[in-house]
């Protein structure tokens, strides 16, 4: 089964996949001729026996991204990072635990309108036990993969930055385990995970959580090995 038919029908016969515009990968900062967008996003994960699974959205067309989006006027990171995971996801900040002292950069360059742009994605890394996600309708589904299949649907040299911040987050993971068995092989306690919003202001949780007898369930086969493409969200945060 594909994910189009794990999520809802088939497109119309002859849907083309949008052309996808020219993006560098790994670029210098802008100049003060170019054009900077900014965006953020939560990379959640769940603790599972065999390892930690990751949360990644499904757009269609084989594109697959964490959750993110714009920076919107005057606002911060952090904030902007919670708002765009609980309206795209239905996860909200009492939902999560945020890992302390992580903080994860996606840099690249694309042309749009003929003009050069700097793109920007700002990432926290935080867990949650909950396993079934509320996703807005512009996405066509969501899947949690272990490391290893998140790496395989990021493939390719157009995700090199996807890739990258998806194996920061889980070698700050399996670093703070690794210290975590040492501290209790030594009698100390230490919770393994910090919970704060690594010295951001204190966010007050969202009115609402999601359910889980409401959460819309559209998982994609984790079989599937798909690509992403980052272009999908040209934020104009500032």
């Amino acid at each position: 089964m594909t994910p189009r038919e794990a999520s809802k029908p088939a497109s119309p016969e002859g849907h083309q996949t949008p052309p996808v515009p020219f993006v560098k990968r790994n670029s210098a900062p802008p100049t003060k001729s170019q054009r900077r967008e900014i965006s953020s996003g939560i990379i959640i994960f769940r603790r599972t026996p065999e390892g930690p699974n990751f949360l990644v959205l499904f757009h269609g067309h084989e594109h697959w991204t964490f959750p993110r989006g714009k920076i919107e006027g005057e606002e911060r990171s952090f904030a902007a990072a919670l708002r765009e995971t609980r309206e795209e996801t239905g996860i909200s900040r009492s939902d999560i635990r945020f890992v302390d002292y992580f903080k994860a950069y996606e840099n690249w360059t694309f042309v749009k309108n003929n003009q050069k742009v700097f793109k920007t994605v700002i990432f926290y890394l935080a867990e949650t036990t909950k396993k079934h996600v509320r996703i807005e309708p512009n996405f066509e589904g969501y899947c949690w993969f272990t490391y290893r299949e998140a790496s395989k649907i990021f493939g390719g040299v157009k995700n090199n930055e996807n890739r990258k911040v998806l194996k920061q987050a889980y070698d700050f993971l399996m670093h703070r385990t690794h210290d975590v068995k040492k501290v209790r092989r030594s009698g100390t306690k230490r919770s393994p995970m910090g919970h704060g919003t690594m010295g951001r202001p204190s966010v007050a949780p969202a009115s609402h959580t999601v359910s889980e007898k409401s959460a819309e369930t559209r998982e994609i086969p984790a079989s599937y090995r798909g690509t992403s493409d980052p272009t999908l969200d040209e934020g104009t945060g500032k």
